[in-house]
C-alpha cells in the first residue's frame, strides 16, 4: 500500500498520477484516522458499525422526550439512525468514482456520525441552558396542543381519527409535563459524559482517503456498462460483500487537516491542467487554492 501524505490544509490537487486519475476501476473512501488501525487491519467489514448504538438512541431520545428538533439531529436520525436504529445497524460502507467528493466527506471529524452526533449533543446543552429558547419551545408546543384540543372539540362529523387526536394529545401534554419538569437538567450529566467520550475519540482525527480496486464487491445495479467495461452509475456505491484490506491500493493522508472546498461538477483540480483549475480560482476568489506555478 502506497501512502501520499499532503501537508497543507488548503491543497486540492489530485495527489494521484494521471493514469490512476483516468482508471475507472477504482474507487476512493473519505474517512477519519480513527477508523485506519480497523481498516487496514480487517477492510470493510457489512454490518460491522464501529460505534455504540445506544449511545446513538440515548441522545435521539431527549429530543424526542421534548419534542425538539434541528438540522443536525435530523440528519444523525435521517442516515445514521435510521427508523429505531436499523439503519444504524445495517449501514454500509460507502465509495464514490469521485476523489474530491471522499476528500470532503473525510473533513468530518470522526465520520459522519460522529460529527452530527457532537453538533446534535451542542444544540441540545445550548437549548437547555437558554431560557429564551425553552419559553418560545413551549409555547409552539402549547399552540399546536391548544389546535388539537380544538379539533377534537369541533369533530362532531367524526372527520378526524379520535383515537389519533387522543395520542396525540397525550403525546404533547407529556412533552410540556416534561419541559417543566427538572428532565433536562438531569440530562445534561449524560450529554457531557457522551461528548466528552466522543471528543476523546476524535481527539488526534485527521482526514484519511484510501483507494481501493475490484468492482466485484458491489452489485451490477450500481454499475453500468460503457465501451466494453463497468463503470459506477452514481456518485456513491455501497459494497453487497465484505472488503479485505488486500484491496486498498493507496492511502492519502493529511496530518494537518483539510480546508473545505466543494469541488463542483465540470471542474477538475489536477496538476496537469493547471491553467483551467487556476482561472476558476481567480473567478472564484479562491487563489489560495491555485497550483503553484513554480512547481
Amino acid at each position: 500500500m502506497k501512502i501520499f501524505t499532503i501537508t497543507d490544509p488548503h491543497d486540492v490537487i489530485y495527489p494521484l498520477p494521471e493514469t490512476m486519475y483516468s482508471d475507472t476501476h477504482i474507487l476512493y473512501h473519505g474517512t477519519s484516522s480513527i477508523y485506519s488501525e480497523m481498516i487496514e487491519n480487517n477492510g470493510w467489514q457489512i454490518n460491522a458499525n464501529p460505534l455504540q448504538l445506544q449511545d446513538f438512541i440515548d441522545l435521539a431520545e431527549i429530543f424526542k422526550k421534548i419534542h425538539y428538533n434541528g438540522i443536525n439531529i435530523s440528519i444523525l436520525k435521517s442516515y445514521v439512525l435510521g427508523s429505531d436504529g436499523k439503519y444504524f445497524q445495517s449501514k454500509k460502507p460507502s465509495f464514490t468514482p469521485r476523489y474530491h467528493l471522499a476528500r470532503n466527506y473525510a473533513t468530518n471529524p470522526g465520520g459522519e456520525s460522529i460529527t452530527y452526533f457532537l453538533k446534535s449533543i451542542e444544540d441540545m446543552l445550548k437549548f437547555s441552558n437558554d431560557d429564551e429558547l425553552k419559553k418560545n419551545h413551549m409555547s409552539e408546543i402549547e399552540n399546536i396542543l391548544n389546535k388539537y384540543v380544538e379539533l377534537k372539540k369541533n369533530n362532531s362529523n367524526n372527520y378526524y381519527d379520535t383515537k389519533t387526536l387522543d395520542t396525540v394529545i397525550v403525546k404533547l401534554n407529556n412533552v410540556l409535563t416534561t419541559l417543566n419538569s427538572d428532565y433536562l437538567t438531569k440530562s445534561q450529566s449524560v450529554l457531557m459524559n457522551l461528548k466528552q467520550k466522543y471528543s476523546q475519540i476524535i481527539k488526534n482525527h485527521f482526514p484519511v482517503i484510501y483507494v481501493v480496486s475490484g468492482f466485484d464487491i458491489f452489485d451490477e445495479s450500481d454499475l453500468y456498462y460503457e465501451e466494453s467495461d463497468f463503470i459506477p452509475k452514481k456518485l456513491e456505491i455501497n459494497p453487497n460483500k465484505s472488503i479485505p484490506p488486500s484491496s486498498i491500493l493507496t492511502k492519502i493522508i493529511f496530518p494537518n487537516g483539510t480546508d473545505y472546498l466543494v469541488i463542483h461538477e465540470g471542474i477538475h483540480p489536477v496538476k496537469w491542467e493547471k491553467e483551467n483549475w487556476n482561472d476558476w480560482c481567480r473567478r472564484h476568489h479562491n487563489e489560495k487554492y491555485a497550483i503553484d506555478k513554480t512547481e
